[in-house]
């Protein structure tokens, strides 16, 4: 009896959504029938294609923007001294050279203070890895 029940009761859910589906898809029809909602169509259509047309410039003219920005240098001034960071790398790695340094990772540490530039090789310091700011 009580699998008489729950069958009778899945085909009157079923019934029911089918009715349901059945009554959405038509009222969905009237709508996109209606005069607003085609003016409202057609006018997404537009908006739509005059983003794609446009798309293309845009995208060219910000590659152009990006492209046209490009930093030529770095220069520190430090008290009265004035030093760019191509002339402070230059310096670092000619005197790294003399100190038989070849082929070493380095990194450059700046003190504004003592207007010197420390640098390490290999993560390996020194007193002996300085750069006097103020001969550059």
């Amino acid at each position: 009896m009580e699998k008489k029940r729950t069958s009778k009761a899945t085909s009157n859910l079923k019934s029911a959504t089918t009715k349901a589906k059945a009554t959405v898809k038509s009222t969905v029809e009237k709508i996109e029938k209606t005069p607003a909602a085609e003016k409202t169509v057609k006018a997404v259509k537009k908006a739509t294609e005059t983003v794609a047309a446009k798309a293309p410039e845009v995208v060219e003219e910000v590659k152009n923007t990006v492209k046209n920005h490009k930093i030529s240098g770095i220069t520190l001034e430090i008290f009265e001294t004035s030093i760019t960071v191509a002339d402070l790398e230059a310096a670092v790695k000619k005197d790294a050279e003399a100190k038989g340094l070849k082929g070493k990772e380095l990194h450059i540490y700046v003190n504004a203070e003592e207007r010197a530039a420390y640098y390490t090789a290999d993560g390996e310091g020194s007193d002996d890895y300085k750069i006097d700011l103020t001969t550059l």
